[in-house]
């Protein structure tokens, strides 16, 4: 008797565990807390970088240098990649300090932190106190007790042009004076994409900075941006993370289907044109990443290009889907003026627009079923107000200028207005009277309002004719 061979669905091949591994893995990657990130395109800055640190670990050797590159060029998974091959040999060889310019805002706060970091017995009562000049002198003494037989130091300096910008320079010019003088192993990594950064620079700090700067370059061609986005999303498949191999095998298969297919191949290219932004790359993966579930735990193509479609609609247009009747009605008052030729108006221009519009159809939508309802112009005011504060008007710029109007002829090549100025008196009001512009597509005025059920019918035929 034949038996039929039960065949392993996919969604049977991963527990609800293991695909919170997976996320886990593919998110950590996706957001650069990685530890072992994969590098592309950056063989060169990888190896000097290596070598730079390695001499100071193994040889004690002191030096300085820069990492300098565009933001999204790799730099900080440059320094977690050297750091973590560095520490499958040399992982109890060296102290590890890193510092942001982010957050350690002044000399003080980071003096102190690398006091906390080297793990140093000391009273912190005595240290609340202490002036940054203070600080500094400990730090020397720690270093001019030391030689090379020392455990080396190696500091990571993130936003460098943040410790460069703060006066005298007081931490720069120790840490690199430390690493001029040998007396202990140190090398000094800066981190910035700031490419004028050593301009920055006191002539006595440069003067102790040995002028090493490590270029990072944005990656050179598409083949590369496509090879990040299929390495960031690739799956291990020799049985770590708690991951099964042939799961793994098979994600990454479905993955790179995914990445190549036409539709996702159109959305990379065009973020790569747009900039090269892998940062936008990676937010769009994430989106993908964050939506797998254990029924259909694989990236599709049309999952992936309906998320990008969400990613780089304009907030303003989803908010254009929320707003109140009201300030409906006076978007399309400000449609039918711009359809007119308007390019500027004010509120009395809008809401004589508005109220145009309900009496024209008063009669039809009585017919019709539907109705427009009058607000009052102290109410509409408020709605008004509203759209400004969104940011869909924006006042202009010369606000003590009342204007009938600014018009743009039949063949759009000559602009005329005709304006009255008005010095405001401190106690008068003319806030309806100031001219205000569109910061939306009109067109998208047009759809959100054909997408409500609440519009009458009468406003719906009167889109036919603006």
């Amino acid at each position: 008797m034949k038996t039929k061979t039960r065949t392993r669905t996919s969604s049977s091949l991963i527990k609800a565990q293991e695909l919170q591994n997976i996320k886990c893995l593919l998110k950590k990657r996706l957001v650069g807390k990685s530890d072992s990130p994969i590098l592309v395109g950056l063989d060169k800055p990888y190896k000097t970088l290596y070598d730079t640190i390695e001499r100071t670990i193994r040889y004690g050797e002191s030096n300085s240098t820069i990492l300098v590159g565009p933001r999204g060029s790799g730099k900080t998974s440059l320094v977690k990649k050297v750091l973590y091959d560095l520490n499958k040999e040399l992982s109890d060889s060296y102290f590890l300090l890193k510092l942001s310019g982010l957050v350690h805002i002044n000399d003080r706060v980071a003096l102190k932190s690398i006091a906390s970091q080297l793990n140093q017995n000391m009273s912190l009562e005595d240290n609340a106190n202490r002036s940054a000049a203070e600080w500094m002198n400990f730090l020397i003494s720690i270093f001019q007790n030391g030689d090379k037989s020392s455990k080396p130091v190696v500091f990571i300096l993130e936003n460098f042009e943040l410790f460069a910008l703060q006066p005298k320079q007081l931490l720069l010019y120790t840490l690199f004076d430390i690493a001029q003088s040998r007396q202990a192993p140190v090398v000094v990594i800066g981190v910035t994409s700031r490419l004028n950064v050593v301009d920055l620079l006191e002539k006595r700090v440069k003067s102790r900075f040995s002028h090493r700067l490590i270029n990072v370059p944005l990656i050179s061609n598409i083949e590369e941006f496509f090879m990040i986005a299929h390495n960031n999303l690739l799956l291990p498949f020799n049985g770590q993370d708690n991951i099964d191999p042939k799961f793994a095998q098979e994600f990454n298969s479905k993955t790179k289907e995914c990445l190549f297919s036409s539709e996702v191949s159109a959305v990379l290219t065009f973020i790569y044109n747009l900039g090269k932004d892998i940062q936008l790359m990676n937010k769009l993966l994430m989106l993908a990443v964050t939506s797998i579930k254990i029924s259909n735990p694989f990236i599709s193509s049309n999952q992936l290009f309906s998320l990008y479609q969400n990613l780089i609609t304009d907030p303003k247009i989803n908010l254009l889907n929320e707003v109140s009747l009201l300030e409906l009605y006076l978007l399309i008052s400000i449609k039918s003026l711009v359809s007119a030729g308007n390019i500027v108006f004010n509120y009395e221009m809008i809401y004589d627009e508005y109220k145009k519009m309900a009496n024209q159809y008063i009669i039809t939508s009585t017919f019709s079923g539907g109705s427009i309802k009058i607000y009052k112009k102290e109410v509409a005011f408020k709605a008004y107000e509203y759209l400004i504060q969104i940011e869909f008007i924006q006042p202009c710029i010369n606000t003590n200028t009342i204007s009938s109007g600014m018009f743009v002829n039949d063949d759009l090549h000559a602009i005329s207005s005709r304006k009255k100025k008005i010095v405001f008196g401190s106690g008068s009001n003319m806030k309806e009277f100031q001219m205000v512009k569109l910061l939306l597509d009109p067109n998208e005025i047009v759809k959100a309002a054909e997408s409500r059920k609440d519009i009458p019918m009468a406003i719906r035929r009167w889109f036919c004719e603006i």
